[in-house]
Formats: structure tokens, sequence, C-alpha cells
């Protein structure tokens, strides 16, 4: 199984980037703005964890050879070993956003996690909505917990 990537770059200089297997209808694409030098409007459709853990690698070495500041990712709520792979990847669990996507094959919508990766450090002084606060908390618990 070979592993192809490819860009494509629209008339303002985003480019839109995939990863993908030869013979395979998975993939790992996303949105690079060099001129902010970030990633988003992530999505992927692997078949195994094991295709989401070379995606991933192939993300953190685009991410690290561009000097990447910032890349968010939805990862599904109802798949914990996917969310575990990106936190191992080095990505931090930084929001809950209920119904995110629409699932056509189970015709609802579903919940979704923000998953990021940043330099620098955020803003002690972030004023938060009472959600997050509670979110920041049972991370902070579940971190105390390795």
């Amino acid at each position: 199984m070979m592993l192809i990537k490819r860009s494509h770059k629209d008339k303002f200089g985003y480019e839109i980037i995939t990863f993908s297997f030869d013979n395979e209808d998975s993939y790992f694409q996303f949105l690079y703005t060099p001129q902010l030098n970030n990633i988003e409007k992530t999505v992927y459709k692997t078949k195994d964890i094991e295709e989401l853990y070379i995606f991933l690698q192939e993300l953190n070495k685009f991410v690290d050879k561009l000097s990447i500041r910032y890349v968010e990712c939805f990862v599904s709520a109802y798949e914990p070993s996917h969310q575990k792979l990106f936190y191992d990847s080095g990505f931090s669990p930084r929001g809950y956003v209920p119904s995110w996507n629409f699932n056509d094959d189970k015709n609802i919508f579903e919940d979704y996690i923000v998953f990021n990766y940043f330099k620098g450090k955020i803003d002690k002084k972030i004023q938060l909505i009472p959600e997050s606060m509670d979110l920041l908390h049972a991370l902070n618990e579940m971190q105390t917990l390795k």
C-alpha cells in the first residue's frame, strides 16, 4: 500500500492537501492557509486505526516541515480510539460540538470533539462560558489521573 500526497492550490493561495492510499477509499484532507500558517477543515475516512495513525504521522511531518502554528481537527465523539490517537499524536481536546456532522448512512447528526495543536500559549485571562469551564475542569482531572 502506497501513500499518495496531493495538493490543489486555489486562486487565493489556499491549498487543499490530501493524503490517501492507492486502491483504497481512505483519505485525510485539510485546508492549509500559507498566509496564516494554519490548518483547518480537516476531514478523514479510514478503514482502520492503523491508517489513521499513518495519516497523523504524515500530518505531523507536514506541520514540522512548514512550522505550522495552528491545526484544528474535528474528531467523532463516537470514536474513542480516534480521539486517543489524536491525543497521543500531540493534539489537545478543546471543545465539544453537538450535531456537528450529518451521517448519511445513519440519517442522524453526530457530535464531534475539537482537537487542536498550536505553537504558543493560551492567554490565562481568557473568558470562558460555564460549559467550557466544566470541560476544562474535566480535562484537567483526566490529566491528573495519568
